[in-house]
């Protein structure tokens, strides 16, 4: 139930940012850089929560190897709540051309459809 409500609010926004990449930018450059840093630390705990469970269905080497990179995205998210890493990835972001945008548009609906099939 969880995962597909947040694969199709990640799918609708998706689709919203693919039309619109320039009202992503704005967003996130408004909500500065405190919010930005909450946000991802929660997308990149959330990821990396359903990489693990994916992980824990598959037997054998691949099994361990995907949930290793699961782990290592939880411990990405704890260092992403340093200022001085989101500063510089929001200063990134703001200079990215909008084809990088429309870019992660779509990288965003392939994972909502992630979410959707995961269950």
């Amino acid at each position: 139930m969880v995962f597909d409500i947040l694969g199709w609010l990640w799918i609708i926004t998706g689709v919203l940012f693919f039309w619109k990449p320039e009202w992503l930018r704005k967003r996130l450059v408004k909500k500065g850089s405190r919010k930005v840093r909450g946000i991802l630390f929660g997308i990149t705990v959330v990821v990396g929560g359903i990489i693990i469970k994916a992980a824990l269905g598959v037997p054998g080497m691949p099994g361990k190897i995907v949930l290793v990179i699961g782990i290592i995205a939880i411990v990405k998210g704890f260092l992403l709540l340093n200022a001085k890493s989101s500063e510089h990835l929001l200063n990134w972001f703001e200079k990215q051309p909008t084809r990088y945008l429309r870019g992660f548009a779509v990288l965003q609906v392939a994972v909502g459809i992630f979410f959707l099939l995961v269950k």
